[in-house]
């Protein structure tokens, strides 16, 4: 569980070019060993989403990338998933256009092990529903991206590979109006391990 260090930059280098890297679907061969080997390959260029159909793969970087900004908000707001590099912007783009527009509820599941970005990935795709649904309440606005952090100073605790790991699930449920505007979110919380918080969190 080594936590891997760099410091290049992230480039967003012909954003308007579609690689078939981007999605994995595209490889004539599909196995364990193939995306592994191009998941290392984008890593080491510091692209850590990759798509494989509707899936987004996200590697932690462990390093802040200057690649969540209300620039990139707008870089995918309501674009082709083709227009750009892949990005959790993207997915939660995807979910908003289809909610608004065929009025159905929609799902984002975030899975994977410890310490690979699950709750930064919540954060960020909250914060990209917010800039979608115009808050323009900035009180509401706050609040909503503020659920989060507030649960996890009660719900999280140090692991050996993590130092702010959540030991619970969270189902959090963001409220639209039917033309998108965001109007509130509910957050549940369950399989609190009580056992491994041992104390509140500052």
């Amino acid at each position: 569980h080594e936590r891997i260090h760099t410091r290049r930059p992230y480039h967003v280098d012909g954003a308007d070019k579609y690689s078939l890297d981007d999605d994995l679907v595209n490889l004539e061969v599909l196995d364990e060993d193939t995306i592994i080997h191009q998941l290392q390959k984008r890593y080491a260029d510091l692209q850590i989403y990759t798509y494989v159909g509707d899936i987004l793969i996200a590697l932690n970087p462990f390093q802040n990338l200057s690649i969540y900004s209300p620039q990139f908000s707008k870089l995918y707001h309501g674009m082709k998933r083709s227009s750009n590099p892949p990005h959790i912007f993207a997915s939660a783009d995807a979910a908003y256009q289809s909610m608004v527009t065929f009025s159905k509820d929609q799902c984002i599941i975030i899975s994977g092990e410890s310490g690979a970005g699950k709750t930064e990935s919540a954060h960020l795709i909250v914060q990209h529903l917010t800039f979608l649904g115009k808050a323009n309440n900035r009180a509401l606005r706050e609040k909503i991206l503020q659920v989060n952090p507030l649960v996890e100073a009660f719900g999280n605790a140090c692991t050996a590979i993590n130092d702010n790991s959540s030991r619970f699930g969270k189902y959090l449920e963001m409220m639209f109006t039917p033309t998108g505007a965001v109007m509130g979110a509910k957050i549940s919380e369950y399989l609190l391990e009580k056992s491994r918080v041992i104390k509140q969190a500052v």
